[in-house]
């Protein structure tokens, strides 16, 4: 039997029990991770805007693109598939700034600004965070044994 690899691509939105889900190339993007590792229940959205609302129409029934809508539906996609919202862990990667761009270019820097926000408002501590720097990052987490891994240009570090 084999586990599930589910791998996302921008703006996409994933909850599984069980396997991994993985994403590449998070630059000024998000990675978030939610997960119950009790029940081996979690997800990913690899999130590139920070709100929803700058998106208009092209957003819509995309909750993973921006980081306002990807953490809420994370959650609510973790207690839909038998996750406890009290066991949750919650982990994040990207956030960069690939172009060196400043001011309303660094992208990376809004939705690193908008993730910390929405943790707040509904009150969520963050365990893992691999935030900023130059470099793209591929992001996977491991549900069946709880494992996040990050790589970028050839280093791998294993977050937890």
């Amino acid at each position: 039997m084999t586990t599930p690899r589910t791998v996302l691509g921008i703006g996409d939105l994933a909850i599984q029990q069980g396997g991994e889900v993985v994403t590449h190339a998070l630059g000024s993007c998000l990675g978030i991770i939610v997960q119950d590792p009790y029940r081996r229940i979690g997800g990913m959205a690899h999130a590139q805007f920070p709100d929803a609302r700058r998106l208009g129409p092209r957003g819509e029934g995309r909750p993973g693109l921006a980081v306002d809508t990807a953490v809420p539906a994370l959650i609510a996609g973790l207690v839909a598939a038998g996750g406890d919202r009290r066991r949750m862990h919650l982990a994040v990667a990207g956030g960069g700034n690939p172009t060196g761009a400043g001011g309303a270019f660094d992208i990376g820097a809004q939705n690193t600004t908008a993730f910390r926000r929405v943790c707040w408002q509904l009150g969520l501590l963050v365990e893992i965070a691999d935030l900023g720097g130059r470099d793209p990052r591929t992001l996977t987490v491991e549900l069946d044994t709880g494992g996040i891994i990050v790589s970028s240009l050839g280093t791998v570090r294993r977050l937890r």
